[in-house]
């Protein structure tokens, strides 16, 4: 969720472990040279398929099938591995550009902590219509969960492409955050019977209801809101391990925060962002492949920085109206709901904490 520009008052219906692998020179020159055979603009994009007022197919998205652009691949020029990065609700595109960058340079840093000749690998930014409106009845809410439903066919067309240009031989990772959960789940159930099959997935801050990523659709029926539609089935087919990266103190999700609660009025429900997987449920059906873990404590882990201002633009990312005084929400660990990618310096625009990327590298280096 994207909070600038956002008038905070309207009540919305809403280390590393010791990890020291043996790089060879040669994989370290395969890397590189993998490295350089893609594009320098790094976007997989659908913007402007959809009409951020109503949610319709535009003509632009009627005459796509996938994401923007093509990256033309093939067998010859496909990197071993590569990571798509899915941003949530309420992110215009500079807004998703920039948090892929926080996110790319989190990781880089990462890895460079661990050994300084690591190559990264390349990491994509899925840029969709989330900038819908901000209102209280949820109406731009609703809207964006409805695109972000139907653009899980174009990010499952995208992924098989890079796939299939690359004849099954490059390793995908995907990484969500808040809405792009659903964006992600949906492309999962849109794989289908297809053969695909993701290295790993990781949800962060997911804006999603707790009880969907159940294996058994009668799982999901506490909720006004729920539609009984589960995606247990599709995360145990379509992907090889699948983390859920979850903060009980997120300010956007977590229930009965006083003076706002966002998540849970939009949902009326819990967030699987925020608890992880339902509790309340004693026999939910989970994926065999599925792990929830609290990462309250990594945003940020060093206090000593400006843990209110995640991408270093020098505002807090959550002001709310306290009477008639606009003031900061965001008070202790694991509160930024912006903070999960890392954060940036708002004087020297370098990473002063690498948010949750640290525990995300590690399991991409080891699957």
């Amino acid at each position: 969720m994207q909070t600038k520009n956002f008038l905070s008052f309207i009540i919305i219906a809403v280390s590393l472990c010791s990890i020291m692998p043996y790089i060879s020179q040669q994989s370290h020159e395969q890397n590189q040279q993998h490295l350089l055979s893609l594009p320098p603009n790094l976007e997989l994009s659908t913007r402007g398929y959809f009409d951020t007022g109503t949610g319709e197919i535009t003509s632009k998205g009627q005459s796509n099938s996938a994401a923007l652009p093509d990256f033309n691949l093939n067998p010859n020029n496909c990197p071993k591995e590569l990571a798509i990065y899915v941003h949530g609700i309420w992110a215009n595109e500079h807004d998703a550009t920039d948090q892929y960058k926080i996110l790319a340079d989190s990781y880089k840093q990462v890895l460079k902590s661990i050994n300084s000749n690591m190559q990264p690998m390349p990491v994509v930014l899925y840029s969709w219509d989330s900038n819908t409106q901000m209102d209280i009845a949820g109406n731009g809410w609703n809207i964006g969960k409805s695109i972000a439903d139907d653009n899980g066919n174009f990010l499952a067309k995208s992924l098989l492409n890079i796939n299939n240009a690359c004849n099954s031989q490059v390793g995908i990772n995907v990484i969500a955050h808040s809405m792009g959960a659903r964006v992600v789940l949906s492309a999962l159930h849109d794989l289908g019977n297809t053969t695909l099959r993701l290295n790993s997935v990781h949800l962060i801050g997911a804006a999603v209801d707790n009880e969907e990523i159940s294996k058994n659709s009668n799982d999901n029926h506490d909720s006004p809101n729920d539609d009984g539609v589960v995606y247990g089935n599709y995360i145990q087919s379509h992907v090889k391990k699948f983390y859920n990266l979850f903060d009980p103190n997120d300010d956007y999700l977590r229930l009965g925060r006083s003076p706002y609660t966002y998540y849970p009025t939009y949902e009326r429900d819990l967030a699987l962002g925020n608890l992880g997987i339902d509790s309340r449920v004693a026999s939910i059906d989970m994926p065999q492949n599925y792990t929830d873990i609290n990462v309250q404590t990594e945003m940020p882990k060093n206090m000593n920085i400006d843990f209110t201002d995640a991408n270093g633009d020098g505002q807090c990312d959550l002001k709310e109206l306290i009477g008639f005084v606009f003031v900061c929400g965001i008070h202790g660990q694991g509160e930024n709901h912006m903070g999960y990618m890392g954060f940036r310096d708002h004087v020297s625009k370098q990473i002063v904490d690498d948010g949750v990327m640290d525990i995300v590298a590690r399991d991409w280096i080891l699957n």
